[in-house]
């Protein structure tokens, strides 16, 4: 899991991610014809990440139960072979927009809450709740 840095885009917290995952994978693979078999299939698996990737999205409750839009962060699944393992946490408060820009914390945890998608089916119930730490 990636710590998260303020001033990013959140692909460029998942590139950062995918791209650590790769770095220790490949650090491990011996120069021999099966390292490039592994390389080889290593290359097919990162052209084919997004559509292995979920973002889940998780908010604090306010004292009076209202969703605390401030708090929302965002966590990232990859669905591997194995399962799901989280690719990295980022505080949509830390995003920047395509310009650079700080983006409007409130304004993007509505927008993203209002498409949220459901998390993976194998993720315990307990992750899934809000104010959930998922640890």
């Amino acid at each position: 899991m990636t710590a998260p840095t303020a001033g990013r885009t959140l692909t460029e917290h998942i590139e950062d991610a995918l791209l650590a995952q790769t770095r220790r994978i490949l650090a491990g693979v011996v120069d021999d014809e099966h390292g490039r078999a592994v390389r080889e299939q290593l290359a097919q698996w990162y052209e084919t990440i997004e559509e292995r990737l979920s973002i889940e999205l998780r908010v604090e409750l306010t004292r009076s139960g209202r969703k605390d839009t401030r708090s929302t962060f965002a966590i990232v699944w990859l669905s591997t072979s194995l399962g799901v393992v989280e690719l990295c946490r980022v505080r949509v408060r830390d995003l920047v927009d395509a310009h650079g820009r700080p983006v409007d914390p409130r304004a993007t945890a509505r927008d993203l809450l209002a498409q949220a998608q459901p998390a993976p089916d194998h993720v315990p119930t307990e992750w899934l709740t809000e104010g959930g730490t998922g640890a």
